[in-house]
């Protein structure tokens, strides 16, 4: 370059701060309306917005007598329904209000019987206790049998059930463990509502237990 060249140069201005500063909020506006849209699709398709489905005292009676295992089924006197299910099922010797105490039917007398039982072939024992919670150690009193407590679950879900149609939902809900997420779901979004008719939660419960039934009967 000779000392007679003109060079002429300029700085490239910089970016009002309000421009980047906008265009940053409508990307992020964007992106949270693309990331909402997605999400209500994807709670649709896997039903996140459905409560976890837990392994419940029923089910877990179920899986044992399913598995040839001898059960001790402790019931709340005010929920005999989860008894009653699992007496029903077939092969099993079931024997129902076994904390009833009689002159010929001790306490003591109890473990003697179920041990009997237990030791007899292609014999499976399940025993129905009806009593209240307590902190009595069962697992220690009958050490052959694999105890499951179903004293406290049933009120626990019942407490979530709290609104307008807590009686209603239950009702739906309460002969199948797997129907009590979905109550409680139910039961959540109708909670600010004043009037709740009977057919309208039975039709709203036999909407969203559909992929259930139709998983049990594949």
């Amino acid at each position: 370059m000779s000392e007679e060249d003109l060079v002429i140069a300029s700085d490239i201005p910089a970016a009002p701060s309000r421009v980047v500063l906008s265009g940053a909020a409508i990307a992020i506006g964007v992106m949270l309306v693309i990331g909402g849209v997605l999400w209500i699709l994807v709670r649709k398709v896997f039903l996140i917005h459905v409560a976890p489905l837990k392994i419940t005292g029923v089910r877990e009676v179920a899986e044992c007598i399913r598995t040839g295992r001898n059960v001790l089924i402790l019931a709340p006197p005010a929920a005999r329904f989860e008894a009653e299910a699992a007496a029903t099922l077939g092969g099993v010797i079931a024997i129902r209000h076994f904390e009833h105490p009689s002159d010929w039917s001790t306490f003591d007398q109890k473990p003697v019987l179920l041990t009997r039982l237990v030791q007899m072939e292609n014999t499976q024992v399940a025993a129905i206790m009806e009593v209240p919670a307590s902190t009595d150690d069962y697992r220690r009193m009958f050490p052959l049998m694999a105890v499951v407590d179903l004293r406290e679950e049933p009120l626990l879900w019942l407490k979530q059930y709290e609104g307008p149609a807590q009686s209603l939902i239950w009702e739906e809900c309460r002969p199948l463990a797997a129907l009590w997420p979905l109550g409680a779901q139910l039961a959540k979004e109708i909670k600010s509502e004043t009037n709740v008719l009977e057919d309208t939660i039975a039709s709203e419960m036999l909407e969203r237990a559909d992929p259930y039934y139709r998983l049990t009967w594949k």
